[in-house]
């Protein structure tokens, strides 16, 4: 199956119907599609990465921790724009946040063995 054939099922809607090992291979490629769809700011796009990830059959679970975390992203440029307004604009948070594997402010941490906190998704793509 092409790429392009497989794009248009997933504009229609359709799930395709492949091997598992495919469609795992599949669903593992689109994660980051789907990881800066919901860091994005434009909600049509995390919209149709839903969409996409729906129908390859990424899990439920999945899917609406990236719409939450989407809109999470959406109150906090709210906020980080209405501090910018008001002339607030030193509002970094402490380094101690923010994970040394992905260099962004941890939002699920984890303490490893080694005593570290670290992203829990991090984490487990390293594991």
């Amino acid at each position: 199956m092409s790429q392009a054939h497989l794009l248009g099922l997933l504009e229609r809607g359709k799930p395709p119907r492949l091997p598992p090992r495919l469609l795992e291979a599949l669903q593992r490629q689109f994660e980051p599609q789907l990881d800066a769809a919901q860091e994005g700011e434009d909600e049509a796009v995390l919209e149709a990465a839903l969409a996409d990830a729906a129908a390859l059959g990424i899990p439920a679970r999945r899917l609406d921790e990236a719409s939450a975390r989407f809109h999470e992203s959406a109150v906090a440029l709210a906020r980080r724009t209405r501090r910018e307004r008001l002339g607030l604009t030193d509002s970094r948070s402490p380094d101690e946040f923010r994970c040394p594997l992905t260099l962004a402010q941890m939002r699920d941490p984890v303490v490893a063995s080694d005593g570290h906190s670290y992203e829990r998704r991090a984490i487990e793509e390293v594991r």
